[in-house]
């Protein structure tokens, strides 16, 4: 780069402005002739005291280097596009581009129904094959990267190491630079959602692997579930069997070379996006239906034990207004657990006493009742 013709005050402005503090350019163009980084990245994070400490099991993780994209902008405009459809071309060579929702090891889905627009968004989550300690959620704005490694939900506390969330969020607002959403309370919402969304992926996945938060950190995902390569002609993007590796194939891909006969030619369409049906979280079924019987199945025992010690007991025979009052409280126990987490107590909770009264005397049921069961 050459400063521009002019005074010489003018050319000191220019050169002050591509250079950092210690005199040295703020890009770099030398490391990596076909690519231009920021120059003394890893030592500008190093230095920064407002980094956010992590659990000492974590603390190795947190001393790794950032991801690339944060200082190469050839790695950044790798993951530029949601679906990339273009060739990006930089100092003279192609950009080899890549599907961020499909390059994760242990994918699952998900779907985001934000309470202020009728859409179902898809959230794909997995984990990173590259590097464990790069993880969060990517978003997207209409197929653009808006914000990148944006952690949520448990990994705030250390935990979900190296778990990847991907959304596309046409319904939020992006900031005037395109490097961030504009904070209100639809974005804070949808970030809490993804949050807990992430937890359920993440306690599922250590369920399913036997594996505990303190070994987490070991696991190592060694190549993505699926294998997908872009056709140097059509820009169609391709899924090869698992059998294939991807580094084995030639730097320019074309569909005639792929094993398919199907997908051989640039005229055939590519494969199908997942419908709504199946893009339901099948592994958020299944942990909520392993993790909730057995407190249910207490608070229903709990119950009932209330309800036979009350009509049974010889000390005092209830009234026909209190058998009211008892089936009452019967019909109207929750199906899910309260926030105070107490399920299957005999005793209400301090908070819950001021309003028993207004409990317990909730719609007189008619006498009746007790002689059919109902």
């Amino acid at each position: 780069m050459t400063a521009p013709r002019g005074t010489g005050k003018e050319r000191e402005h220019f050169e002050l402005l591509l250079r950092n503090k210690d005199g040295k350019p703020e890009l770099d163009f030398d490391t990596d002739r076909f690519d231009i980084r920021i120059s003394d990245f890893n030592t500008e994070e190093a230095e920064n005291p407002g980094r956010k400490l992590l659990p000492p099991h974590l603390e190795k993780i947190q001393e790794s280097s950032a991801p690339e994209t944060e200082y190469s902008l050839r790695a950044y405009c790798s993951i530029l596009y949601l679906k990339p459809r273009m060739q990006i071309v930089l100092r003279q060579k192609k950009v080899k581009t890549q599907l961020m929702a499909k390059s994760l090891a242990h994918i699952e889905y998900n779907v985001y129904k934000p309470t202020f627009v009728n859409k179902r968004v898809k959230i794909t989550f997995g984990f990173n094959c590259k590097n464990k300690s790069h993880c969060g959620i990517m978003m997207y704005h209409n197929n653009r990267l808006i914000k990148s490694y944006e952690k949520v939900g448990c990994q705030m506390k250390g935990d979900g190491v190296g778990v990847i969330g991907v959304i596309e969020c046409n319904f939020l607002k992006p900031a005037h630079n395109k490097q961030d959403f504009e904070e209100n309370k639809e974005y804070r919402r949808t970030v809490t959602a993804l949050g807990q969304k992430l937890n359920l992926y993440w306690k599922a996945k250590m369920a399913q692997m036997n594996l505990g938060t303190s070994n987490a950190s070991s696991m190592i995902a060694e190549r993505p579930d699926q294998t997908w390569v872009q056709c140097e002609e059509c820009l169609k993007w391709r899924k090869l069997p698992d059998k294939i590796d991807l580094s084995s194939l030639p730097e320019k891909w074309f569909c005639y070379l792929h094993p398919h006969p199907k997908y051989k030619s640039c005229s055939a369409p590519e494969e199908q996006e997942l419908s709504d049906e199946e893009m339901n979280s099948s592994y958020d079924r299944k942990f909520r239906k392993q993790d909730q019987p057995s407190d249910r199945k207490q608070r229903k025992s709990s119950s009932l034990e209330n309800l036979e010690h009350q009509v049974s007991s010889p000390a005092s025979e209830p009234s026909p207004a209190e058998n009211d009052r008892i089936i009452s409280s019967v019909k109207q126990e929750p199906e899910e657990e309260a926030s105070d987490g107490i399920a299957g107590s005999n005793t209400p909770p301090p908070a819950l006493e001021k309003f028993n009264a207004a409990h317990w005397t909730i719609g007189p049921l008619k006498r009746n009742m007790l002689q059919t069961g109902g």
